[in-house]
């Protein structure tokens, strides 16, 4: 190739900052409306605001340029505002939530028709140690799309995706099989307890209309759908499934953490053996490797590509080649929203590249962004979506040969002796693979405390061991699971080292899994923190200057301390709160006063309760950490989830009632002995109290009434030694007491009468979840409570024969259930007032 002439004027290089801008300029315009009409939800008509768009262009036409940008960007913010509302608070007259009237307390009784879009799949919820001596029967559920509504005057069309959950379900049901289903029909619920994510709007926007229990005999199979969409859908669930028995072929597979870890990775599949990795995964930092997006496709198209690329560099041929194997492979899996995202944004990107042309791949990932906001507006502000786009921008400008933590250092400076230029060459990939694993983390870490208040402190050093283990996991695993479709017993055996890899993976993330936990953060916080992030990751010093990139820093990390301290104790005028957590049947209630909370039982017939519902309620709450627990008396629903929250909130101490602790020791049942293994593995130390101690946790002071040191472990039942405590709190109008008293029956009720009637309570835990009797009555009238917090699920609502009481004392106060309310709190405010609060209405 000749050489250019000096004299010959160069060609200019294209900036591509300005179309960065507007790409950036519009996303955000886009944000501020979807923002706009979440937080004036109802206001305002969709037509009304489109209008008002379309008013903005025109105004826009004739004025002068800075006018014309200003006018343009409120035209965006209108018209997203519009589509929010649309999509979120605008469903379709034939919607089955408009036809059908129900609500969270009464389930109406429906049959509908519909298509399966989704299979069958047990319960996702991370099993807690104690799960497995629960009652209660773990369904599973499937997705179907819904077509028609049968009424008294026949059936009528109606739409959505409703949540069908069954004990079990019959082999033949399949994806694409019509069914027709008869059961109890429940909208769409908000968030019932505190740190809840609420997850209404985005359902909303993805069509769901709610949940239908029903048992195996009221589903009826009508055979299989004639749509192509739905014959297609089910070719592709049926290689899945062959992909999936070559991978985990039987159930002692399914079981092994590797071959299970290796069919999330592969297809996103979950079964039991993942979900208790998962929590390790996430406190490692490196969550994102379970569930399926661009890493994934990425190495799939690395693989695809690097194959072609032995028979000759073909760019383009290989592009269209990596786009048709990607496209197969996402067709295969399940429609889930971050595997749809991942898909986009590569196919998007390898497409430009095919084309041959030198597109700007942000400006193109920009386009990507704005698309997926688009299809699903909720996109915008998820956590898997801002990272995704984040990271991957950050990748692509470190692609381009920006500056990362100094690349441009001179190799040669990196030899301190003589070494060869492989060995400087190493040296050099193994700084900058290092360095974007670091960059990563720091990127993503305000995102992730914004949304979730837990951050992996180990995560750069995970991602850094963990990465190259799954990438070639994935490389061994994307042949077998091809192979599988074809041949599930050779597939089998291909997968056996993507297993072992997998299972190292996962060796990995649980040996370097240190998390932090506090409350999520605010999202300016997030914004400082991110902004001081990419300031010190991606600009140099002399263009944005080294004070403002530390003044950003030190207003995110001094404002972090701010709120953090904040968020650890009870807001300012609040001398002590308890709450009912809504756990369903069972108990747990947090105890908080100054920045110290005590757990007053922790238990529940459902699964996951300590995993999740208890840690959340507790961070938001402000008790990220919980030092002591109380276990009132030894029935499940008051402790199954107590192992788990105790790894979640470093509780170190539990407290029970010496007769209950000394009977457990004597003769447990199997669930009593395995929660004493579980709190005793843990290093839990346990403290037994009788009437007269008192359970001290830093400001919270429980004064322990029963059960007396001599209570006859045989001549009282369990609930009868529940131990029973009050707190007093001193306040400008007097002392306030909340009493707790766990399950006690008549012989405790009896008791604590004798000595003069139970202590007058402002706040009162309802005795047994409201179970009724006489004595109960008395017990409760005589304490004569402000506030009665009721921890029930809805066999105990609204008991008809509570209302003479109850109605004496909702007349001057408040009787909350959780079966209805939610989660319920009572505040004692420093002026002696007590405060209502529900989470539910």
């Amino acid at each position: 190739m000749a050489a250019r002439d000096p004299s010959e004027p160069a060609i200019p290089r294209h900036d591509p900052r300005p179309a960065r801008l507007r790409v950036l300029a519009l996303l955000s315009a886009l944000a501020a409306g979807y923002l706009a009409a979440s937080a004036l939800a109802g206001t305002f008509h969709s037509i009304a605001l489109f209008a008002a768009a379309a008013l903005l262009i025109l105004l826009a036409l004739p004025a002068i340029v800075t006018l014309r940008r200003v006018a343009l960007t409120l035209a965006v913010v209108a018209a997203g505002a519009g589509w929010w509302t649309l999509r979120t608070h605008e469903p379709r007259a034939d919607h089955l939530g408009r036809l059908v009237s129900a609500d969270d307390d009464v389930p109406a009784l429906v049959r509908i028709t519909g298509v399966v879009v989704e299979p069958a799949r047990p319960p996702s919820t991370t099993p807690g140690p104690l799960d497995r001596f629960l009652f209660a029967e773990r369904h599973e559920s499937l997705r179907l799309r819904v077509e028609s509504l049968e009424t008294n005057d026949g059936a009528q069309p109606a739409t959505g995706r409703v949540r069908v959950s069954a004990p079990d379900f019959d082999d033949r049901i399949r994806v694409g099989s019509r069914l027709r289903v008869t059961g109890r029909y429940l909208p769409v619920r908000g968030p019932r307890n505190p740190g809840e994510p609420d997850r209404r709007d985005a359902l909303a926007q993805r069509g769901s209309a709610g949940t239908i229990a029903t048992e195996p005999e009221l589903i009826e199979i009508l055979g299989a759908s004639a749509a192509w969409q739905d014959r297609l859908a089910a070719s592709a669930q049926a290689l899945r499934a062959r992909s999936l028995a070559a991978i985990t072929p039987d159930d002692r597979s399914a079981s092994s953490p590797g071959r299970a870890l290796l069919a999330a990775l592969l297809l996103g599949e979950r079964t039991g053996a993942i979900d208790e990795q998962r929590a390790a995964f996430a406190e490692a930092g490196v969550a994102h490797l379970l569930a399926i997006s661009g890493f994934h496709l990425a190495v799939l198209a690395w693989v695809t590509i690097g194959l072609l690329r032995l028979a000759g560099d073909r760019p383009r041929l290989n592009a269209i080649a990596g786009i048709a194997v990607i496209g197969a492979y996402v067709t295969l899996l399940p429609a889930n929203t971050p595997i749809v995202r991942a898909g986009a944004m590569l196919l998007a990107l390898l497409a430009a590249d095919a084309t041959g042309r030198r597109y700007d791949r942000l400006v193109i990932l920009g386009w990507i962004a704005i698309a997926i906001a688009l299809w699903r507006p909720s996109e915008l502000f998820a956590l898997g979506y801002q990272l995704s786009v984040l990271i991957t921008a950050a990748l692509l400008l470190v692609a381009d040969g920006h500056r990362l933590l100094n690349p441009r250092r001179d190799p040669a400076a990196l030899d301190r002796g003589e070494r060869t230029p492989l060995a400087r060459a190493l040296s050099l990939s193994a700084l900058r693979y290092t360095g974007v694993c670091a960059m990563c983390w720091l990127l993503g870490a305000p995102v992730v405390l914004a949304h979730s208040g837990q951050l992996g402190i180990g995560g750069p050093v995970a991602a850094a061991l963990a990465t190259p283990v799954a990438s070639a996991s994935l490389a061994l695993g994307f042949p077998a699971a091809i192979v599988g479709m074809l041949d599930p017993e050779l597939g089998s055996r291909i997968a056996e080292p993507a297993a072992w890899l997998a299972s190292l993976t996962a060796r990995i993330a649980e040996s370097v899994a240190v998390p932090a936990s506090i409350a999520p953060l605010p999202s300016v916080l997030a914004a400082l923190g991110l902004a001081a992030a990419c300031s010190l990751v991606f600009v140099r010093p002399t263009e944005l200057g080294r004070s403002v990139t530390l003044g950003l820093l030190g207003l995110a990390v001094a404002g972090g301390a701010a709120f953090w301290s904040a968020s650890h104790r009870l807001p300012d005028g609040v001398e002590a709160r308890v709450t009912a957590l809504d756990v369903g049947d069972g108990s747990a209630l947090l105890v908080q006063r100054g920045g110290d909370a005590v757990l007053w039982d922790c238990g529940s017939l459902r699964p996951g309760v300590g995993r999740w519902v208890v840690p959340r309620a507790a961070r938001s709450l402000g008790a990220a950490r919980v030092r002591a627990a109380v276990i009132t008396h030894s029935n499940i629903d008051h402790y199954a989830g107590l192992p788990r929250a105790a790894d979640e909130l470093g509780i170190d101490t539990v407290y029970l009632s010496r007769p209950m602790l000394d009977a457990v020791r004597a003769g447990p049942s199997a669930s009593e002995r395995a929660l004493l293994s579980e709190l005793e593995g843990r290093g839990v130390r346990l403290e037994s109290v009788v009437a007269g101690d008192t359970i001290e946790a830093g400001a919270v002071r429980l004064e322990v009434l029963w059960p007396p040191a001599d209570a006859p472990t045989r001549g009282l039942a369990k609930n009868d030694l529940s131990i029973v405590a009050r707190m007093d709190v001193g306040t400008a109008g007097g002392v306030r007491t909340a009493l707790l008293t766990g399950d006690i029956q008549r012989a405790a009720m009896a008791a604590l009468m004798d000595g003069g009637g139970p202590p007058v309570a402002h706040v009162l835990e309802l005795p047994h979840h409201g179970s009724h009797h006489a004595a109960a009555e008395v017990f409760v009238g005589a304490a004569d409570p402000a506030v009665v917090l009721q921890s029930t699920g809805r066999s105990r609502l609204d008991d008809p024969r509570w209302s003479r009481v109850r109605g004496a004392i909702e007349s001057g106060g408040a009787w909350l259930v959780t079966a209805r309310d939610g989660a319920v709190a009572a505040e004692i405010r420093a002026d002696g007032s007590v405060v209502t609060r529900r989470w539910a209405r």
